[in-house]
C-alpha cells in the first residue's frame, strides 16, 4: 500500500481536528467539520456480504434529498469555510440518484475549486453516457469498490452485481478519466474471501492506469454479525510498522473530531458506520450545520473518545475501531 495524497489529507484532517478540540469547553473551535459525506438518495442496488443492510428489497421506494436542503447545506459550508472535501455518499449506492451530476455540478459554483468533491460506487450502474455526465460535472476524484480479482470470488462479496459488467464500466472509466483528468481509484477491501486476489488485484488495476487503494474491513460498529469470520487476521508488513505509530499520533478515533455525516431527510449520524442510526446529532432540514456540529450529542462522545470511554457509547462500544482506531 502506498500512502498517497489522500491518505495524507486524512491525516492532515484528523490531527487538525484532534488540536482544535478544546478539552476544557467540551467543544471543537472549528466551526464546522472539515469533510462530509452526503447521502442524496437512500437506497444501493447491491447487496453485499460485508455490508450491514441492503435497501434493494422489492418495493423500496428510495428517498432522494430535497433540492432546498441540499443547497442550503452547501451554501452553509460555504460560509462556515473549513471544509476541504465532500463525499457525494454515505450508505448508499449514489448513481440511484439521477440528479447526483446536478448536485455535483452546484457545488462546485457554490464552492469553487478548494473543497475537493468526491464519490464512491459500485459501478455497477455506470454506461457510456453516465460517464461522460460524471466527468464532466466537477469531480475531482471517483472510486470504485470492487474488492476481487476473480469472478468467482466477486459474486461470494458483491452479490446481485455483474462483475464482467463492473470491470468493463470502470476499465471505460480509468480510460475517459485519464482524458479528462479525473483520477479513478479502484478499491479493495481486505477480508477472508479475497486473501489471495490482493496482488492480482493491484497489478490488473495499475496495468490499466487506475489508482488502487487497500483498506481493511471493520465491523461498522458491531453491525457485522459474521465479522470474526470475514475478517482477514493476517497484517501486512505495512500495517505493522505504520499503524503502531499513527495510534501514537491520533489516540482515538478522529470521525467525530473532523467529519459530519447527512443522511437524505437532513438527520445528522455521528459516524459513517453508524447504519442503525441510532446516534442523531441533529436535523439539517431544521437546524444550521454550526449547531449540529458543536451540539450536546457529538462533544459528549467527543468526550467520551478523549477519556478513554468508548464504552459508554453506543455507537463506539461495538466497533472494532473503538480504542486504537488502527490495527483493528
Amino acid at each position: 500500500m502506498v500512502v498517497n495524497k489522500q491518505k495524507i489529507k486524512f491525516l492532515s484532517n484528523w490531527r487538525r481536528g484532534h488540536s482544535a478540540y478544546d478539552h476544557a469547553a467540551r467543544r471543537s473551535r472549528l466551526k464546522g467539520p472539515l469533510s462530509i459525506q452526503i447521502q442524496t438518495v437512500n437506497k444501493c442496488n447491491g447487496s453485499c456480504v460485508m455490508c450491514p443492510y441492503s435497501c434493494a428489497g422489492p418495493g423500496w421506494e428510495p428517498h432522494q434529498m430535497d433540492e432546498s436542503l441540499f443547497r442550503r447545506i452547501i451554501e452553509e459550508l460555504k460560509e462556515l469555510g473549513n471544509a476541504n472535501l465532500i463525499v457525494m455518499m454515505l450508505q448508499n449506492e449514489p448513481l440511484l440518484d439521477p440528479r447526483l451530476e446536478h448536485r455535483i455540478r452546484l457545488s462546485r459554483e457554490i464552492l469553487g475549486n478548494e473543497v475537493e468533491i468526491a464519490t464512491v460506487s459500485n459501478g455497477s450502474l455506470l454506461d457510456e453516457k453516465r460517464i461522460e455526465s460524471l466527468l464532466s460535472s466537477g469531480l475531482d476524484r471517483i472510486a470504485i469498490s470492487i474488492d476481487a480479482y476473480s469472478r468467482e470470488t466477486y459474486g461470494k462479496i458483491r452479490r446481485g452485481l455483474s462483475f464482467e459488467r463492473v470491470v468493463d464500466n470502470t476499465i471505460q472509466l480509468v480510460r475517459k478519466g485519464k482524458e479528462k483528468n479525473v483520477p479513478v481509484v479502484v478499491r479493495f477491501l481486505r477480508q477472508s474471501l479475497n486473501l489471495d486476489e490482493e496482488k492480482d488485484f493491484i497489478r490488473f488495476w495499475r496495468e490499466r492506469g487506475a489508482r488502487v487503494s487497500i483498506d481493511s474491513l471493520t465491523n461498522r460498529a458491531g453491525m457485522i454479525k459474521n465479522y470474526d469470520s470475514l475478517r482477514q487476521n493476517k497484517s501486512s508488513l505495512y500495517q505493522k510498522l505504520l499503524h503502531p505509530l499513527l495510534n501514537r499520533m491520533i489516540t482515538c478515533c478522529p470521525l467525530p473530531f473532523t467529519s459530519m455525516g447527512i443522511l437524505s431527510d437532513g438527520r445528522a449520524i455521528l459516524c459513517c458506520h453508524d447504519w442503525e442510526h441510532e446516534e442523531i446529532m441533529g436535523d439539517a432540514s431544521r437546524q444550521s450545520l454550526s449547531d449540529i456540529w458543536n451540539g450536546d450529542t457529538i462533544n459528549r462522545h467527543r468526550r467520551l473518545l478523549r477519556e478513554k470511554r468508548e464504552k459508554e457509547s453506543v455507537i463506539c462500544r461495538g466497533c472494532s475501531l473503538s480504542g486504537r482506531f488502527w490495527g483493528s
